[in-house]
C-alpha cells in the first residue's frame, strides 16, 4: 500500500497513478476516489495512517505559495512543519519509507546551480520551512528528500506557471516575467516517473529531480507561448526586484542532476514535454 498525501495537487495527482495499490488524500480540493485528510490534526492523521499502514508515504502536501508564507508564517507552519511532524509521528510505529517533496528554495540563488552537497541558505520563509522539514525527515532512516522547482504540467485547477502564461496570453493580458530568475523547468510527468524509479531502486537520501535545462523564467515563458502557438508580445521581461512581491526569490539558482543521471534516470527536454502536453490537449 502506498499513500500520497496531497494527491489533489499538481505533483500528487501525477504520483497517484504511478504506485499501486495507492490511496491519495486531499485537504481543501475534494477529488473523486481521494480521502479527506487534515495533517494538522494528529488524531486524524494517526487514525488514517494506522488504518492504511502504507509501505511508502509520499508528501507533496504543503502550502507552496511563497508570498503567502512570507506574510503568514505561523499559519503556514501549521501545515508545512507541524503537519509533517504529525505524519512522521503517526508513522513511526510501522516505519514506512517517507518520500518528501522539497524545493530549490532552500538555497539563496547566488551561486547556482546547486548539488545535493551544497550548503543550504534560504532567503525567504518558504525556503526556511522547507529546510526545517528536510531536517525532520532526515531523522528517519528510510527516506527520500526530493528537491525540485518550477514544476509544470496538466492540472485540473490550472494553477501552475504554464497555465498562467497560456491563459493570460489568450486574454491578451501583459505578463511580467523575470529575466534574472534562473532555474530548471520541471515536468510533473517526468518528476513522477523519476520518483517511481528512485523508490524501485531503494534510494535513500537527498536528490535533485529537475528538468534537464537551466534557463531564465522569461525564456521558460517564451518557450511556452512558442510551443502553444501564442503571441509572444504579451510577455514583458523585467528584473525580479521590480515585481512587487512579499518574498525574495533565488535568482542565479537551478539544481544539478549529476546524481540522478548516475542512477540511470534522465529528464526530457522542455520542448519535448510541452509538445506532448499540447498534443494531449492541455
Amino acid at each position: 500500500m502506498n499513500l500520497v498525501i496531497g494527491a489533489s495537487g499538481l505533483i500528487g495527482s501525477h504520483l497517484i497513478g504511478k504506485f499501486q495499490p495507492c490511496t491519495g488524500s486531499y485537504f481543501s480540493n475534494p477529488q473523486p476516489d481521494l480521502i479527506p485528510l487534515d495533517i494538522t490534526s494528529y488524531e486524524e492523521t494517526e487514525k488514517i495512517l494506522h488504518r492504511l499502514k502504507p509501505k511508502n508515504i509520499f508528501i507533496p502536501a504543503a502550502i507552496p505559495e511563497v508570498d503567502h508564507c512570507e506574510t503568514h508564517e505561523k499559519e503556514t507552519e501549521k501545515t508545512n512543519i507541524h503537519g509533517l511532524k504529525n505524519v512522521l509521528a503517526a508513522a513511526k510505529e510501522f516505519n514506512p519509507k517517507i518520500i518528501y517533496l522539497s524545493s530549490e528554495y532552500v538555497f539563496d540563488g547566488k551561486n547556482g546551480p546547486y548539488s545535493e552537497d551544497d550548503t543550504p541558505h534560504p532567503i525567504n520563509i518558504y525556503g526556511k520551512q522547507k529546510l526545517l522539514a528536510e531536517t525532520l525527515v532526515q531523522k528517519r532512516s528510510n527516506h527520500i528528500i526530493v528537491r525540485t522547482v518550477w514544476v509544470y504540467g496538466k492540472e485540473d485547477r490550472r494553477k501552475n506557471f504554464m497555465y498562467a502564461v497560456i491563459d493570460r496570453t489568450k486574454k491578451k493580458e501583459k505578463i511580467l516575467v523575470p529575466l534574472d530568475e534562473i532555474s530548471n523547468p520541471t515536468s510533473a510527468i517526468d518528476l513522477a516517473n523519476a520518483l517511481q524509479k528512485l523508490v524501485q531502486k531503494n534510494y535513500v537520501g537527498i536528490i535533485n529531480v529537475v528538468g534537464s535545462e537551466r534557463m531564465s523564467k522569461f525564456d521558460f515563458a517564451k518557450k511556452i507561448v512558442e510551443l502553444f502557438d501564442l503571441p509572444p508580445h504579451h510577455l514583458v521581461p523585467v528584473e525580479s526586484d521590480s515585481i512587487p512581491r512579499a518574498a525574495k526569490r533565488p535568482k542565479n539558482a537551478g539544481l544539478k542532476t549529476d546524481l540522478l543521471n548516475s542512477l540511470g534516470i534522465s529528464m526530457r527536454s522542455l520542448e519535448d514535454n510541452l509538445q506532448e502536453l499540447k498534443n494531449n490537449g492541455v
